[in-house]
């Protein structure tokens, strides 16, 4: 009985979560391409079948998967500036924070380390959010559903994917990550 609720209660959330989840149009997300390698595309320009470098966490940690799905919708949007660049997101839009695993951008506070991957070294590091800038507004988001990993890079930082189910979710991370995930204390 206990598991059906929580079972319940964290499908709820994860719903709730992915209305306006997304990244700002301009937001540059690494896709492989035969004849140049690795290169920088706008995340509106991506279409299904591109082929994108991921985080493929405890298993690589960098792999490739294919665009399954491009969403587009529409929702404020927050600034997380970093040693790296700057991410303009929605906060619900779950980020890769280092050492924890992903959690909603919005939970994030100066002094965090996102997981950011450096492509000219072509490896994995952390970096420090050195300011959150306020609600920039009402823009247009767009996300993508990403096969394997269900990750990708967007300016450099691991992001999580939209759309991808429950039992999928709660079978590659555990129920203990998904809940941390959420910051929702359910147990």
């Amino acid at each position: 009985m206990r598991f059906n609720v929580l079972f319940v209660l964290l499908f709820g959330v994860l719903c709730s979560s992915c209305q306006s989840d997304g990244l700002m149009a301009g937001t540059l997300v690494t896709k492989l391409n035969s004849e140049m390698g690795a290169v920088q595309v706008p995340i509106e320009k991506l279409v299904p079948g591109d082929t994108l470098l991921v985080y493929s966490g405890k298993y690589g940690p960098i792999s490739s998967a294919a665009v399954i799905k491009t969403f587009r919708s529409h929702g404020p949007v927050i600034s997380i500036k970093t040693g790296d660049g700057i991410l303009h997101l929605s906060s619900d839009h779950l980020v890769y924070l280092s050492g924890m695993g992903f959690v909603r951008a919005g939970s994030l506070k100066l002094g965090d380390s996102l997981l950011y991957f450096d492509l000219k070294r072509a490896r994995f590091i952390s970096s420090v959010i050195t300011r959150i800038g306020p609600i920039i507004g009402e823009q247009t988001l767009y996300n993508l559903e990403v096969d394997t990993w269900h990750d990708y890079l967007a300016d450099g930082l691991v992001v999580h994917n939209k759309n991808e189910s429950l039992v999928e979710l709660v079978q590659f991370w555990g129920l203990s990550a998904c809940l941390r995930l959420f910051n929702k204390d359910l147990l």
